[in-house]
């Protein structure tokens, strides 16, 4: 027994002095081996549980004699980690068996099924783990057979807010050019005057080649037709019709009343006040001089609803068949842009001063835009020299009646103002209606 104690004394003072040579990391193992102590040096550190840290080796001191080890009791009886007469220690079941955690005769391991079962996560027999089709399908979010997923249309077609064809999404112009909100336009300020009298359809030159020679619209008042319409008249709408003129308003039961006013006087408010209590309209050609110092009645005129038409600027009395092309063209465009500035109204009817002209002037107005207004009947009831009685006006203006009549007055007159009330009372009693 002292030998053994001996011998074990020797073992740990050798691990001592050992431990002084810089050696105290490596630890010492000593086994039991037919009766004698075999010293042997671990390279492998320890095991120790998850929750315990390794603490550096003490080195003990010369003086004092090391206690055993943790895990080896004194007088060679073996420690908890080793069991004696070669028993496996812990962790190392005896006679080969299988460690906890590893079943018996090669079994799976706890986490592993029997007989290569799939494990959690894995299904058995290949099967195909959730959120994949069995058979290789797609899984959940694909459609099968290649089918595009949601969010993506069949065949390549293109997706929402994509058009087909490679056309441009909204708010972007083809070949690939990007709008942002259309820009807006300002609109112009309209007057509402939509000019059609202009020269931009003058031909001077084929103008000055037609007939210059002067006619004149007045008539015969005994040379009639069968209808009781003057054969002059009829004749020259067959001739000059065809230059936008009227000499006749067609064949029916009806008449134009037409007003030359270019004379100051007080006679016109009367006449406006007479068609105004009938509901009838009539046209008003006015020269420059009047259009210019009337404007309170050119207001009531156009706020009425009547026609206003030139009767030119100058109004020469020689007629306008003495002027050249151009001094037709001057002259019209001038009270043209008068009325077109001052009342903000674009003419487009023209009477002829006095009834004079000839087939070039004709032509003239007719290239400027203009609708020549001649008459079917007239008399000179602006001369007070010529004035009647009322009667005697009266009876003329009824028996010169006929289907499409021009009747041509004048403002200026007072018999006229007088007598329009009855005139036109009769002619509706007769069956005539008033155009314009």
């Amino acid at each position: 027994m002292k030998g053994l104690r001996f011998g074990r004394l020797a073992a740990v003072l050798l691990a001592a002095a050992l431990g002084l040579c810089g050696c105290a990391s490596e630890g010492i193992d000593s086994r039991r081996r037919d009766g004698s102590f075999t010293v042997s040096y671990q390279e492998e550190t320890p095991v120790l549980p998850a929750d315990q840290e390794t603490q550096p080796a003490e080195t003990p001191s010369e003086t004092q004699p090391p206690e055993p080890s943790a895990g080896e009791n004194p007088e060679g009886e073996p420690g908890t980690v080793e069991n004696p007469e070669g028993e496996p220690s812990a962790g190392e079941n005896p006679e080969g068996e299988t460690p906890a955690g590893e079943n018996p005769e090669g079994g799976p391991s706890a986490g592993e099924n029997p007989e290569g079962e799939p494990s959690a996560g894995e299904n058995p027999e290949g099967e195909t783990p959730a959120g994949e089709n069995p058979e290789g399908g797609p899984s959940s979010g694909e459609n099968p057979e290649g089918e595009p997923s949601a969010g993506e249309n069949p065949e390549g077609e293109p997706s929402a807010g994509e058009n087909p064809e490679g056309e441009p999404a909204a708010g972007e112009n083809p070949e690939g050019e990007t709008t942002g909100e259309p820009e807006t336009q300002p609109e112009e300020e309209s007057s509402g005057l939509v000019e059609v009298i202009g020269t931009s359809g003058i031909n001077v030159e084929e103008l000055n080649q037609k007939d210059d020679t002067r006619q004149v619209a007045g008539y015969d008042p005994n040379d009639r037709d069968e209808l009781n319409r003057p054969r002059k008249a009829v004749n020259f709408q067959e001739i000059f019709g065809k230059y936008n003129a009227e000499f006749l308003h067609g064949d029916g039961q009806t008449i134009m009343l037409n007003f030359a006013i270019g004379i100051d006087n007080d006679t016109i408010g009367p006449i406006l006040d007479t068609l105004a209590a009938r509901g009838i309209h009539a046209h008003f050609f006015v020269t420059g001089d009047y259009a210019k110092g009337h404007s309170d009645v050119i207001g009531r005129i156009l706020g009425e609803g009547h026609i206003l038409g030139s009767h030119s600027y100058a109004h020469p009395a020689e007629g306008m068949n003495y002027l050249s092309v151009e001094e037709i063209i001057d002259d019209s465009m001038t009270m043209q842009n008068l009325i077109r500035e001052m009342y903000g109204y674009e003419m487009r009817e023209y009477a002829f001063p006095s009834g004079f002209f000839s087939e070039r002037a004709l032509a003239t107005v007719c290239q400027l835009g203009y609708h020549t207004v001649f008459y079917s009947f007239a008399y000179n009831d602006y001369m007070p020299s010529i004035e009647t009685d009322a009667d005697s006006a009266l009876n003329r203006l009824l028996t010169e009646l006929h289907p499409g009549a021009i009747y041509l007055l004048h403002g200026s007159s007072a018999m006229t103002a007088g007598v329009l009330g009855t005139f036109l009372d009769e002619a509706a009693a007769r069956g005539y209606s008033f155009v314009y």
